[in-house]
This record gives C-alpha cells, structure tokens and sequence, in this order.
C-alpha cells in the first residue's frame, strides 16, 4: 500500500529523496518506521539514495549548543527529528553526516558525496552541504504529514537572508573516527527571525509566517489557520496562487501515503521560485527585518509605521 501511495505522488527508481515526517497521523502501519523506510527503499532502488534530517538541537539549537557538554557522536547521538529519523540513521549501510547541530543520514550511492564535509561548512545550510547537493542533483522532497521542509533553510543561505544566524560562532566537539575534534558553526536565531513578516488586515497590523508555511501552505495547524485569517487578502492569495502554480507545473504534487497527507516536491526548480519570492519581498521590505525592529514588531504586533503593501 505505501509503495503504491509513494509511486502515485511520483517517487521513482533512482531518485534522491529527502524525507521529513510526522507519523502520528498515518494510520497504523504493520511495521511501523522499518516497513516505510523499507518501501521508500524498493521505490527508489539501488540506484537512489534516500537522505532524513537527523538533527541534535530539539527545541532550541542555542540551548543545545550552549548547554550540552556532551561530544557529537555519529553513531550514538540520538536523533531529534522523529522516531523514522532515528530508526534509519540506524540501519546498517546508513551513514551520518558530522555536523554537530544539523546532521543528515543517507543511505544509497550517493550517500558519501552527500554527507562528506558537513561538519567543515560553517553554517548548516551552506554550500557544499547535503541540501546545496539535494538541489544541484536535481532532488526531491517527501512530506509525510508534515509542514516542517528544512530546504526552506537552504533558500535562506542562498538570498542571504537577514538575522538567519546568530552573530556569535560556536565551537562544538566532535567524535570523527574516534578522536575527538572541534568545529566551528553558526546556529539559527530563534523567534522572529525564523518567519517571514507580511501585512495584516489592519492598517498596522502583521503577521508572521514560518518560513516552511511560507513555501507551501500545506498541512496548517491551528495557529496556522488563525495567522492565514488574520493575514491580508492579498497576500493569502499569492501564497494559494503560488502553491495551485506549484501543483500545475508538477513541482508539487499531493497525495495520501497511509491515511495521513504527504506532498513530493522537485527541489531544484521549488528552490528557484521560492528563492526569487523571497529576494522580491525583501528588496521591497528590507526595513522591516532590521534586527531590534524585527523584535519589537514580534512583542507588540505592530509597525512604527504603515505596513509596505506587497
């Protein structure tokens, strides 16, 4: 059944597939994570390569950096970005990037040229990292109940986007082939800098947008739902609009893997449309993302002035 749901959305033999999931809503699955990965597998053969985020920093990258005393370990480092994350990283043949903070596991043949060098990029997201290579070798992206899409952070290297880092770098140990080492990475800035800033109903009124929300709205929650409603007109409908142009060119398609929704994206021309959305609302609202600005908007949800129309 899932083999089936996974070619129906347009996984085939030979793809690079990264995966983010949310299993809850899937249904019950005889196998549970083992019997997913293991179709995902027989989808994309021996010529694809499969690739989760296996991320350590939970709930606050800046607190893990900062309070964790513990050294990355690839191979005992539990992940925190699900329980189909951390039931793959541990199968045999899978291999786990060094990155400290933003690891990714792969398996396939591709699965090394992915992942090797990730601990040396000094920001996640850079140039050379396994999501720089899920867009140059024309990847895709599978969403298995899920809104979260860790590409969007990628886009953000690419349009340089302000405030995405903290100005500080941190230094975090690393256990490579068993020495230990220590590398050095930028780690996101939490709050208001994780979101997109547009124009409520009000005249002064503004929303925020998480950024994956932004590239797809699929899959909101409630808190979602309540900022689209709040949002202005125009802005929900380009954001629709987008996402039906999305669908029509076969960038995005959606579909059911169990009972539970999924999307299957085409990163390479996602990324460039999304890139260049985002380097417009920015050269038109540049103001509004200068740093303590940014904050006071967050605290009190409103402008110092009127909100730029996009």
């Amino acid at each position: 059944m899932i083999e089936r749901d996974l070619a129906a959305l347009g996984l085939s033999t030979g793809d690079m597939v990264c995966i983010h999931s949310a299993l809850n809503g899937m249904g019950y699955i005889s196998g549970g994570s083992e019997s997913i990965i293991s179709a995902i597998k027989n989808i994309i053969g021996s010529q694809g390569t499969l690739m989760m985020p296996t991320f350590t920093g939970g709930g606050s990258t800046y607190k893990y950096v900062t309070e964790n005393l513990t050294c990355f370990d690839p191979d005992n480092t539990p992940a925190t970005t699900g329980n189909l994350c951390e039931i793959f990283r541990r199968q045999p043949g899978v291999r786990r990037s060094l990155h400290p903070t933003h690891s990714v596991a792969a398996f396939g043949p591709y699965s090394r040229d992915l992942i090797i060098g990730h601990e040396s990029s000094l920001t996640p997201f850079g140039d050379g990292t396994p999501y720089d290579h899920l867009i140059r070798e024309n990847g895709k992206v599978l969403l298995l109940n899920i809104n979260a899409n860790s590409l969007m952070h990628r886009i953000q290297e690419i349009t340089d986007w302000p405030n995405h880092y903290l100005d500080k770098i941190f230094q975090v140990e690393i256990l490579d082939g068993g020495s230990i080492r220590t590398v050095k990475t930028a780690v996101h800035s939490p709050g208001p800098y994780s979101h997109m800033v547009f124009p409520g109903k009000g005249e002064k009124e503004v929303c925020f947008v998480h950024f994956p929300s932004y590239g797809l709205p699929f899959l909101q929650g409630e808190k979602e739902n309540d900022i689209y409603k709040r949002m202005s007109p125009n802005v929900v409908s380009f954001l629709y609009n987008r996402y039906q142009w999305f669908m029509k060119h076969n960038i995005v398609r959606k579909g059911k893997v169990g009972f539970g929704n999924a999307i299957l994206l085409k990163a390479t021309p996602f990324a460039e449309r999304i890139q260049k959305d985002m380097e417009e609302h920015h050269s038109r609202n540049h103001g509004l993302y200068e740093r303590k600005r940014l904050k006071k908007m967050w605290e009190t949800g409103s402008t110092n002035g009127p909100m730029p129309v996009l």
